[in-house]
């Protein structure tokens, strides 16, 4: 049986507290290597590509860059790491933005972490992981 692939995660919050969350979080996760934080999207596609991110959890709610633009830079430079919104805002306006932006997933910030953790799996492999969307 073949090992299941690392996934290599990036996570991009404002928030310290929640980052420290993930950190604890995703340690006990044997599949994912969370490979970096930042507190700002502005240099999230320059950190992507140095750490070898796989999929990037960015919340949309932060100063500097504006997370969408981060996204569809993402998307143009980086097409190989997918990006999944983690927001508390899930307004149908909003996530049909972060997906033309480039987004592949999207969670909600109050969800279980272990809904999230699933979803970004599921993006991993190849998903497009919505709201409502099962």
């Amino acid at each position: 049986m073949a090992a299941t692939p690392t996934i290599k995660l990036l996570c991009v919050d404002d928030n310290a507290k929640l980052r420290a969350a993930w950190e604890r979080l995703l340690a006990r996760e044997p599949d994912v290597d969370l490979v970096g934080v930042l507190s700002t999207a502005d240099d999230l596609v320059e950190t992507a590509s140095n750490k070898g991110a796989d999929i990037v959890l960015l919340d949309l709610s932060m100063e500097g860059k504006a997370p969408l633009d981060a996204v569809a830079e993402m998307a143009r430079d980086c097409p190989g790491v997918k990006v999944v919104i983690y927001s508390a805002s899930s307004a149908p306006d909003m996530v049909d933005r972060a997906v033309a932006a480039g987004a592949w997933g999207y969670v909600d910030k109050l969800a279980d972490p272990d809904q999230v953790i699933d979803a970004i799996r599921r993006v991993f492999g190849g998903e497009v992981v919505l709201p409502g969307a099962g």
